[in-house]
């Protein structure tokens, strides 16, 4: 009977374990990297977006934790980052900036990503030529100071000072309210050049039918003079206990993986060039 007994208590503390934590990753309505379910958008991406795989892999590659993913709006991301109690809240990309760190804890740099870029049609390279320099950077200010290459950007989205300033400058360029709709514009042929990460117009691209394995692109991008060309980028978690050991878990799995599988998923959402020039730009070992 004892034996009996001690079966059926080892069993019950196999198949009981410990209850895992929950870390809330928080995921706004941004594809491609975090891809909602919606009605133009092809039900085979929805969920796949490369910061849900990336929030996949991590919750995967470390001990006690597991994934409850919240769909939530910028504003209210930096609300839940701030709110007391010891909560896991966690973005699996984003941009360490000097705000952020007053109420986030960042992990190790996950990979390089194009900083933002103009962009223009293919077919309007003609205008912004005369802005480029040798190696193929452009002068934004003076490219707005252009009256014939007709520009949009994205109103009340912060790019960087440098290229804010500019813009400030600028007050006929064309401003949409949604980041989505000036890559729609320019696939459109509504403008001739826009501002955006590379991976935005390739989205926009995509969705309207582009074919992820063509040669060719109807756009090109172009690095803006004064900007790094690459940013790293990282997992930020709410800066509590609980946020900083999740984070300790974080930068042992990416220490522990030289290769960094995890930078292929927003590899694939850039085209050819850009991809080759991120891969160019990491440090030897690590790709």
């Amino acid at each position: 009977m004892r034996l009996l007994a001690a079966i059926i208590l080892s069993t019950l503390f196999l198949v009981s374990p410990a209850q895992a934590e929950p870390v809330n990753w928080l995921m706004p309505a941004y594809p491609p990297a975090y891809i909602p379910e919606h009605g133009e958008t092809d039900r085979r991406w929805v969920g796949g977006g490369f910061a849900e795989q990336i929030q996949t892999w991590f919750t995967g590659h470390t001990t006690g934790y597991e994934s409850e993913p919240i769909d939530a709006s910028m504003s209210r991301i930096m609300s839940l980052m701030q709110s007391p109690g010891d909560k896991i809240y966690c973005l699996a990309t984003t941009n360490p900036t000097e705000s952020r760190a007053a109420f986030m804890v960042f992990s190790a740099p996950l990979y390089l990503q194009p900083s933002n870029r103009v962009i223009v049609r293919t077919d309007r390279a003609a205008l912004v030529a005369p802005y480029l320099d040798a190696a193929g950077v452009i002068d934004l200010p003076a490219l707005l100071r252009d009256p014939k290459a007709a520009g949009s950007v994205a109103s009340g989205r912060v790019y960087s000072n440098r290229i804010d300033s500019a813009l400030a400058l600028a007050p006929d360029v064309d401003r949409q309210s949604s980041i989505q709709t000036p890559p729609k514009l320019l696939l459109a042929g509504r403008a001739d050049w826009i501002v955006a990460y590379p991976r935005e117009i390739e989205w926009a691209w995509r969705a309207g039918g582009g074919d992820a394995a063509a040669e060719t692109r109807p756009y090109r991008t172009y690095a803006i003079a004064g900007e790094p060309p690459f940013i790293p980028s990282h997992i930020g978690c709410s800066k509590n206990a609980a946020g900083k050991r999740f984070i300790d878990q974080v930068d042992k799995a990416i220490a522990a993986n030289p290769d960094r599988p995890w930078r292929l998923y927003m590899l694939a959402w850039l085209d050819r060039e850009d991809r080759t020039a991120v891969e160019a730009a990491e440090p030897a070992g690590t790709r």
